[in-house]
């Protein structure tokens, strides 16, 4: 629903939180800018009885994209 590029900081009406959101490769860059090697990278997909609680996202188009992803990197040295 949003574009992956330039996204960076969200913030939501009537939401005190803030959410950062960068691209794959501005992640790669900035975890071995810092000093970490990239392990895995798991995207985890919504089950087949997943429900959802907002009305404009269908199950079949949810279960095209990953709802979550794990980075599992590990510091060099």
């Amino acid at each position: 629903m949003r574009p992956e590029f330039g996204m960076k900081r969200v913030e939501w009406p009537g939401d005190p939180g803030v959410e950062f959101h960068l691209s794959h490769g501005d992640w790669i860059r900035a975890l071995r800018r810092s000093g970490f090697e990239i392990e895995d990278l798991i995207a985890l997909r919504a089950p087949e009885d997943a429900k959802t609680r907002y009305p404009f996202v269908t199950h079949e188009w949810a279960r095209q994209w990953p709802y979550e992803e794990v980075w599992k990197a590990r510091k060099k040295g």
